[in-house]
């Protein structure tokens, strides 16, 4: 169903905004992001709500989707002032369910 796709995997939250850092200024002036962005709540360092708040912070023109995965139950999260100011777009949760990854993601993407 996703063709063509590239992932890169990062192990915390800072490595992200450094790989996006490094993405963004090595295209030659012209700002590229990626697609969808997928992390997981707990992160060593940076929370997954905390990185996708400072993404936003720093890249307001970014329109990319980001979506969190959690231990914690979907409902929870989301209503949690941290979810609901950090610019995440949704939230699943864990044990990840392929159905359900592969509908966010195709929804987040409008596909």
């Amino acid at each position: 169903r996703f063709t063509d796709t590239t992932v890169t995997c990062v192990r915390s939250g800072q490595e992200a905004l450094d790989l996006l850092k490094d993405r963004v200024t090595r295209t030659s002036g012209v700002r590229t992001f990626p697609t969808l962005v997928v992390m997981d709540q707990m992160m060593p360092g940076l929370s997954g709500t905390k990185t996708a708040r400072r993404i936003r912070e720093l890249y307001p023109e970014a329109s990319m989707p980001i979506i969190i995965t959690s231990d914690m139950h979907s409902d929870e999260i989301r209503t949690s002032a941290d979810y609901l100011t950090s610019g995440v777009n949704d939230v699943l949760s864990k044990p990840l369910d392929k159905h359900a990854l592969t509908t966010t993601v195709a929804c987040q993407l409008n596909l």
